[in-house]
Parts: structure tokens; C-alpha cells; sequence
């Protein structure tokens, strides 16, 4: 079985550009973020509903990461409910 990028890196890109627009200041954290994201997008189920209402910017951005991991795992036909 040959190795399959399923394009992680361009997707954790594109989530902390879109992360920076919402807040100019979270660029350091973003950056720690796509380089996790690339490797464990799968472990930040969840966190999105931890900071909804207190932190809604980083509820959104991993609300958005874990869509993200959804649409990567349909290409692997693993679906995730």
C-alpha cells in the first residue's frame, strides 16, 4: 500500500489562514496547531464543544478542524458519523 498525503498539510493551512483572519494575535498558537494538525487531526474531537460559548474563534477553528478530518477520512472510505 503506497503512502496517501490525503493533502493534511494544504488542509491545516488552509484552517489556520482562515483561524488568522478571525484573530490576527492567534498566529503563534495556529502555527503550533497545523503543525498537530498534520500528524493527529483526529484527537481534537470534542474541543470545539469544550470552548463553544467562552471561546467561540478556537470553538470555530476546531469545530472546522474536526470537519476537515471527517472529509479526509470519506477519502479513505472511513466514515466518520
Amino acid at each position: 500500500m503506497a503512502w496517501q498525503s490525503y493533502g493534511l498539510d494544504q488542509i491545516a493551512q488552509k484552517l489556520v489562514l482562515a483561524a488568522r483572519g478571525r484573530d490576527p494575535k492567534s498566529l503563534n498558537q495556529s502555527y503550533k496547531m497545523r503543525m498537530a494538525i498534520a500528524y493527529g487531526l483526529e484527537r481534537f474531537w470534542g474541543e470545539h464543544l469544550r470552548l463553544q460559548g467562552r471561546e467561540q474563534d478556537k470553538s470555530d477553528y476546531w469545530k472546522e478542524t474536526w470537519d476537515e478530518l471527517v472529509k479526509v477520512m470519506a477519502q479513505a472510505n472511513v466514515n466518520i458519523p
